[in-house]
């Protein structure tokens, strides 16, 4: 086939309609806010998931520390065989530091408290220990 005699057809652009689009500004507008409300929903579920996490993990940090603390007792008193009598009474006095009334109170027994674990005549570690549990347990019980 030969198509050297083809010719195109002459088109009129004046009579040539070109279908138009025409955006229906308020119909877009709305499809706009629908996405940015929703992109606002997702961001604040993510933020509100990422504050719970961070929630939980420092809750079981605090009882990982606080279990820790109670084990820490355990083996003040048990590797001390022939003081355990004695640390049992002082960590029972500075357990009594968290029944005061009032600061005033607490201060008092605290004081107390403290001297005796000045005198007591065991190894310097349970010293230090008995010292740490009665100044937390007087900060608990100050603030």
């Amino acid at each position: 086939m030969d198509f050297s005699d083809f010719k195109m057809p002459k088109i009129e652009l004046q009579k040539l309609e070109i279908p138009r689009l025409e955006l229906n500004t308020n119909l877009m507008n709305t499809i706009n806010d629908s996405m940015r409300e929703r992109e606002e929903a997702i961001t604040r579920e993510k933020q509100e998931e990422r504050e719970h996490r961070e929630a939980v993990l420092a809750a079981l940090q605090g009882i990982e520390k606080n279990t820790s603390g109670i084990s820490e007792l355990i083996l003040l008193v048990s590797k001390n065989d022939e003081k355990q009598d004695e640390i049992f009474d002082l960590l029972v006095e500075v357990l009594s530091i968290a029944k005061a009334k009032d600061k005033e109170e607490a201060e008092s027994i605290y004081r107390k408290v403290m001297k005796k674990i000045g005198d007591f005549s065991g190894d310097i570690e349970t010293i230090q220990k008995l010292f740490g549990w009665a100044g937390i347990i007087f900060s608990m019980v100050g603030s």
